[in-house]
């Protein structure tokens, strides 16, 4: 057996060539033939009684062509491990650099591997590199708008024949305009249908006129930026994020599919029970209002901590430059992707991704930083909060019991496996920011909820 290693070190490529001789696979070859002969059947001879050259004229072939390559392949391993050689991806064959095989009269094989190796990475923090460190303080107002936001989840609703201030307005429209802009991932154009919501007691007087005593299928022209002036206000009627909506403008015809009352439930003991559940200890307005708060400031501390380690990775790996390897990297994603080429968006994205992945990878082992499990469960636990707080399943959030059995699942879904591999990446870059952080530059940013809400969409 014979490997050896060509680099091409300018643009971080090499050869790896892996020569294979009778002696490396004749005994393997030897036993895997023995092997086929005890269990073959072959018409015209019994089980385990196949002559030998039998065997090897109908399996032979075949047998020697998956043991070289699978020698051939665990020698190009091997000798990557042995040598700490880090590549990406994996080797892929280089046709065009090998001489053509004749299994049947070759007694020594040659394989050419192609590989893209890793460059290394030197990187040192200083007082140029400037992140941003947020932190939420809960106000009245957020206090205020989070208990309105978990009475609407348990309003009742009932359908009205006719549109009067207490009313909540559901239908599509559509634009009667011929420009182009963009909502979401939509064309907001002439044509295009969309759907909204308007609570009439939330608009202007002036523009309540437009919907009062309307019917169900009755039909609505009127000016987007007349009846919801602000980004916020239209991102509510479309349920759409203001940073989408901020360019939408122009005319609409709206039609009504049904018009509903909304009754909000009153805070009282039956409500709190809703919310938290019941035997929670939580049995007036102000332990109420108490819970809440606790509430919000564990789910605005977690996303602080995100957003500010957000900043952090941003920062590295715009200033931690490296040399990739892009012609191989090219090239093997077209074989990860059924051999259909990547367009070049497809493209920069992926290189950003996996720029980043290999600065935090690389410096985490110059500063031999690891992950624990606890660490990780830790980690994966605020994520769930925040996946609860999101659909208001405070229950969840205020019960260690059911929040551990939502980590649970989480670890036990195989499909989560590449997900958990970068919440440990997470836990690397925010280790990596703790031992740096008095080396580096960083703004405080104090906020209310509402504040930090509109600052990080």
């Amino acid at each position: 057996m014979e490997v050896t290693l060509e680099k091409n070190a300018e643009v971080l490529e090499a050869y790896v060539t892996v020569k294979v001789n009778e002696s490396d696979y004749q005994e393997k070859y030897d036993k895997k033939l023995k092997e086929y002969a005890k269990k073959a059947f072959v018409k015209g001879f019994r089980q385990g009684k196949v002559p030998p050259m039998v065997i090897k004229k109908l399996y032979g072939k075949a047998i020697k062509v998956e043991e070289i390559n699978q020698i051939a392949s665990d020698s190009l391993y091997n000798y990557l491990r042995d040598g700490n050689i880090q590549i990406f991806g994996s080797p892929m064959i280089a046709i065009e650099k090998m001489a053509k095989i004749d299994w049947d009269n070759h007694s020594e094989f040659e394989f050419v591997y192609e590989i893209g190796l890793q460059p290394d990475i030197s990187f040192q923090f200083d007082s140029n590199f400037a992140i941003t460190e947020y932190e939420v303080q809960i106000d009245d107002t957020d206090l205020k708008n989070y208990t309105t936001n978990l009475l609407e989840r348990f309003a009742d609703y009932a359908e009205k024949e006719e549109a009067d201030l207490a009313s909540d307005v559901w239908g599509r429209f559509i634009p009667t305009s011929e420009e182009v802009l963009h909502m979401g991932d939509k064309e907001f154009t002439k044509g295009k249908e969309f759907f909204g919501i308007i609570d009439l007691d939330a608009i202007s007087e002036a523009n309540q006129s437009l919907f009062l005593g309307k019917k169900v299928g009755d039909v609505v022209t009127f000016d987007l930026r007349t009846v919801f002036p602000t980004d916020e206000e239209l991102s509510s009627f479309v349920r759409y994020s203001e940073e989408e909506v901020k360019d939408i403008k122009g005319e609409v015809v709206y039609t009504i599919n049904s018009i509903s009352t909304r009754t909000m439930p009153e805070l009282n003991q039956d409500t709190f029970n809703k919310v938290f559940g019941e035997n929670t200890g939580i049995n007036s307005l102000e332990e109420f209002n108490a819970k809440v708060t606790q509430v919000l400031q564990q789910r605005y501390a977690i996303s602080a901590r995100l957003e500010t380690l957000l900043s952090f990775v941003q920062q590295l790996t715009e200033k931690a430059e490296l040399t990739l390897p892009n012609a191989f990297l090219r090239r093997w994603l077209v074989t990860q992707n059924e051999n259909k080429n990547i367009d070049d968006e497809s493209y920069e994205n992926f290189l950003k991704g996996l720029h980043t992945q290999l600065v935090i990878d690389k410096l985490s082992q110059q500063n031999e930083i690891s992950v624990n499990e606890e660490e990780l469960r830790n980690y994966t636990k605020e994520v769930q909060i925040l996946n609860l707080f999101s659909m208001g399943f405070l229950t969840g959030i205020t019960n260690e019991t059911v929040l551990d059995l939502f980590v649970n699942r989480y670890f036990e879904d195989e499909k989560n496996e590449q997900t958990l591999m970068n919440f440990e990446r997470n836990i690397k870059a925010s280790k990596l920011l703790d031992i740096n952080k008095d080396k580096i530059t960083v703004e405080k940013i104090v906020l209310s909820g509402k504040e930090f809400d509109l600052k990080i969409k």
